[in-house]
């Protein structure tokens, strides 16, 4: 994936970095781990905050990186 692709929640990784396409003020998301539920599959929280929320599958986002993932 490219930086500034479009594309959708469900194809990112975790620890990738992204905008939502319709927020006018650009805020970076990290997609993160969650309990999955029915309509939320997909986990985001801004990098210096502690929870995250929870994001449709297809809602469309901006690519910006790859994050790094410590095990």
């Amino acid at each position: 994936m490219k930086r500034n692709e479009i594309t959708e929640a469900k194809h990112l990784k975790l620890g990738d970095r992204f905008y939502k396409q319709s927020d006018a003020k650009k805020t970076v998301l990290e997609l993160v781990a969650g309990k999955p539920d029915k309509t939320h599959n997909v986990f985001a929280r801004e990098p210096h905050k502690r929870y995250p929320e929870p994001l449709k599958r297809d809602t469309k986002v901006v690519f910006l990186r790859h994050g790094i993932i410590f095990s």
